[in-house]
């Protein structure tokens, strides 16, 4: 696999703002789970706060997560919940090919997905 495909790294309020929905979609409950439950990729101590509400501080472990292909922040399942905010459809479509469980990858396709994400400065 050649590039790197990401979701949900917002670097502003405005960006993040563009991909707010009103509605749910009707398997929005899936979505997230499938997004909270695939493989850590890297982990830190940080807690990002919500960039749309000054007064949700901390909102989830800052995380990457991935399921071998695509790769998102931790705080993209806060955002699709609490926010309703729209995914790119081809990750959509993945989620919804996997019945909404991610594939689980074993230490060396998870080291090797990390690798090709730290070595794409997307």
């Amino acid at each position: 696999m050649s590039g790197v495909r990401r979701a949900g790294f917002y670097t502003s309020a405005d960006e993040l703002r563009r991909d707010v929905r009103p509605v749910a979609d009707p398997d929005e409950e899936t979505v997230v789970a499938y997004l909270e439950a695939a493989g850590v990729a890297l982990a830190t101590p940080s807690r990002p706060d919500d960039l749309l509400d000054p007064t949700a501080l901390r909102v989830c472990q800052g995380a990457l997560f991935t399921d071998g292909e695509w790769f998102w922040p931790a705080v993209l399942a806060y955002y699709v919940r609490r926010y309703h905010v729209r995914l790119p459809d081809e990750l959509l479509a993945r989620i919804r090919s996997f019945g909404g469980r991610p594939p689980e990858l074993d230490e060396a396709e998870l080291m090797a997905a990390t690798e090709r994400f730290v070595a794409d400065p997307g």
